[in-house]
């Protein structure tokens, strides 16, 4: 039994290619994605979720409405959820601009690929604090790879 913590996912691109490429592998993940072609229509699936995006992806160079001013938008509406932007180029002066509006990863697209999915698939593991909730309403702690629940023992009191 895998404890797992599905996320709700914006992703944001005006390539249909790259869309549908962190679509798919993000859905295999087991969270729930939906992509926007754009910063308006990010903003509209932003205002019509029912469930909060625990985390957008957005490219940086998109018509119409940057990446940068889409963030600050959102920051303007309270959306306090991360943001990773993922674009094959952000100037230093953009750089500067996102960690203004509270963007802490920028990725590379022709490099970042591996990483922004190892940040996705983490986001689904239950923390510390979820392993403990878990053990207090099943009687059963996790294993050490956290794949199945074990009896709890003294080490498992400290979660």
């Amino acid at each position: 039994m895998l404890l797992f913590k599905r996320v709700n996912i914006l992703v944001v691109d005006d390539e249909s290619g790259v869309r549908s490429i962190l679509s798919c592998r993000i859905s295999r993940s087991r969270h729930q994605v939906t992509t926007a072609i754009d910063g308006s229509e990010a903003l509209r699936c932003v205002a019509r979720a029912k469930t909060p995006f625990e985390l957008i992806i957005t490219d940086h160079q998109m018509p119409g409405m940057s990446g940068c001013e889409f963030v600050r938008q959102l920051r303007e509406i309270c959306l306090a959820g991360k943001v990773i932007v993922f674009s094959a180029h952000v100037s230093a002066e953009d750089e500067r601009r996102y960690h203004d509006l509270d963007v802490k990863k920028m990725l590379v697209k022709s490099g970042g690929f591996g990483e922004l999915i190892g940040i996705v698939d983490s986001l689904g593991k239950l923390s510390p604090e979820g392993r403990k909730f878990y053990w207090l309403q099943h009687g059963t702690a996790l294993s050490r790879g956290g794949d199945r629940p074990v009896p709890p023992d003294d080490d498992d009191r400290g979660f």
